[in-house]
């Protein structure tokens, strides 16, 4: 079930900043599908872990004492007209621990075409995906949205029709990689590049 959150965006016709409905497949909701499916084993497999990511991922196991998922966050821009001048914004999330057949497996959590999004645009949409790998660390499925606000009709009816808020996800999870080229990290996390005079290149080892 897709999800819904009201996140800041251009209008291209009036270029005036306003909420718009974006919709997203929840990280939290991808990882108990999988374990769903009957994979928890694979899914837990680390072996394809850079040795950082692995620190990561034994630092999260210790505080939370049990075994747990290892996450990836992309991040990519992808061209979606002839001359290239537009693109999508596609971000999904990886198990960077498996390896052999499965180690290309990527799910979209949301595609934001480039013209729309705004300063505020990732702000909010971080927000919903930082909200959804708490709930991957907790192991449970949320109670309330991400702002806090009761779920009520619609998709939420389907929500408690199940008895989804507060179950158990039956597996963990914990981000322990991301990844991206220079300009998405530039966009996304405000990191600054070599041409600007706000502080040091992220990639300088001065």
């Amino acid at each position: 079930k897709l999800y819904e959150a009201s996140i800041r965006a251009r209008n291209l016709r009036t270029w005036v900043v306003e909420r718009k409905p974006v919709f997203f497949l929840l990280p939290h909701k991808l990882l108990h599908c999988l374990q769903y499916q009957g994979f928890p084993e694979v899914m837990l497999e680390s072996s394809g872990l850079d040795s950082v990511s692995r620190e990561q991922l034994a630092y999260a196991e210790g505080h939370s004492e049990c075994k747990m998922v290892g996450m990836g966050l992309w991040n990519d821009g992808i061209p979606c007209n002839w001359d290239r001048t537009q693109s999508v914004e596609v971000t999904a999330t990886s198990l960077p621990g498996l390896a052999e057949k499965h180690k290309h497996l990527r799910l979209r959590i949301t595609a934001l075409p480039s013209p729309p999004i705004c300063p505020g645009t990732y702000h909010g949409f971080f927000e919903v995906v930082r909200w959804s790998l708490q709930q991957c660390a907790s192991g449970t499925f949320p109670s309330v949205h991400h702002d806090g606000s009761p779920f009520h009709g619609g998709l939420d009816a389907d929500r408690r029709k199940r008895g989804e808020a507060g179950a158990s996800l039956g597996v963990h999870g914990c981000l322990v990689q991301v990844r991206g080229d220079w300009k998405a990290f530039k966009e996304t996390f405000h990191l600054p590049g070599w041409k600007e005079a706000k502080g040091c290149c992220w990639m300088c080892q001065c």
